[in-house]
């Protein structure tokens, strides 16, 4: 999608303020996109870790850039979505850096070798992952978690994921997109 195409996210998110744009109202703004491809450029972390890859948005923007020796790992817990998701030529041309597994949600082993993960799954399974990525995750790797954020009404899903980001005593700092975000870092 180029920026022409792309919708502004107060279409969406009602509180968001001018000039965030997203692809749609299921995948990340552009901006946090953009931010997580920073990351993985200039960190340069040999195993990335996305979950919640839907149509594989995050996934375009971190492809590009990976160099020799790192990889992504993806998960899509919703079956039909990586059927469609794996159907595209983003996944052929880059199979040697990047894998679309086959399971809904990566196991404790997989996250202890991540240096750089991106939260995005559906909220049961993120609910799941962000324990067991604190848990389990190396000291120094970084997550960046979607949809949370001090914006959200203590009803919604985003409220949960903020109060589970508190009760586990992670380190790190919200960012203020639309949406929300939490970037921790493992001490």
């Amino acid at each position: 999608m180029t920026r022409k195409e792309l919708v502004d996210e107060i279409e969406f998110t009602p509180w968001a303020e001018p000039g965030w744009l997203s692809y749609n109202g299921m995948s990340p703004e552009v901006d946090v996109c953009e931010f997580v491809a920073m990351l993985v450029r200039l960190m340069k972390p040999t195993v990335v870790v996305e979950t919640g890859v839907g149509q594989g948005y995050m996934t375009r923007a971190i492809i590009p850039q990976l160099s020799d020796g790192q990889m992504l790992l993806a998960y899509e817990s919703d079956d039909i979505w990586r059927s469609e998701t794996a159907q595209q030529t983003f996944w052929l041309t880059h199979k040697h850096r990047v894998t679309l597994s086959p399971d809904a949600s990566p196991s404790a082993a997989v996250l202890a070798l991540a240096d750089l993960c991106f939260f995005d799954s559906d909220f049961p399974f993120r609910l799941q992952e962000i324990p067991r990525w604190y848990t389990n995750a190396k000291r120094g790797a970084v997550a960046v978690i979607h949809d949370t954020g001090e914006r959200h009404e203590a009803a919604t899903l985003h409220a949960t994921v903020k109060e589970l980001i508190v009760e586990l005593g992670m380190s790190g700092f919200f960012l203020h997109n639309p949406r929300g975000c939490f970037v921790a870092i493992k001490a």
